[in-house]
């Protein structure tokens, strides 16, 4: 008789009382489920002709993964089920999950060691802690910016309004990828500017 899995405790938004999600509990041979709601978020087309062996989860996707699995691309589901060694996520993400629930953003049920436990074991994961080379490229990192289309309230329209990505948990993330040459796997079309400095971005 096989060890029951002991879900996770799904996080809460403190901040936002009218939002209850769902625990992700998942039954399934695969690590996600293929779940015909990820057909309806925006992807790019699959990049890979073979499949790298990990991928990096950034800390957005770690989130999708545990509150709402079905908002995940569906690139994004057969990488985390597919690549040879699976999911990993750098510990500068486990730090950032640090600093939301310090700040207020998150409530958790159990101690931040325990819920991390939890995920690695339930969703194959591993933990990456952050080499000092990924320290020295993140110093030499510059702030992105890029232009994106912004609905307006009030009007009909779009705008193109100019965003600047100065997140130090994601560029830390990015040159964590970058060093150990893996790709990179969020929803946030931004880190296609750190392509040039050698990041794989998907999803």
């Amino acid at each position: 008789m096989e060890d029951s899995v002991h879900i996770p405790t799904t996080p809460k938004r403190s901040k936002n009382k009218s939002s209850h999600p769902k625990n992700a509990v998942l039954w399934t041979h695969e690590i996600v489920d293929y779940s015909p709601f990820g057909a309806a978020v925006p992807a790019v087309e699959f990049p890979y002709r073979k499949l790298p062996k990990q991928i990096m989860l950034d800390t957005s996707t770690l989130d999708l993964l545990i509150r709402n699995p079905n908002r995940l691309s569906h690139n994004a589901l057969r990488l985390i089920n597919e690549c040879e060694e699976g999911g990993c996520i750098s510990s500068a993400t486990v730090l950032e999950w640090a600093n939301w629930i310090q700040r207020g953003y998150y409530q958790l049920e159990t101690s931040l060691d325990t819920f991390f436990e939890q995920i690695i074991h339930h969703w194959q994961l591993q933990i990456v802690p952050l080499p000092l080379e990924a320290y020295s490229l993140y110093t030499e990192l510059p702030i992105v910016t890029a232009e994106m289309k912004m609905p307006e309230r009030n009007e009909n329209g779009s705008k193109m309004r100019k965003m600047v990505h100065d997140d130090q948990y994601d560029q830390l993330i990015a040159a964590h990828a970058i060093i150990a040459k893996m790709p990179l796997l969020s929803p946030h079309v931004i880190f296609k500017n750190y392509e040039r400095f050698g990041l794989k971005w998907a999803w």
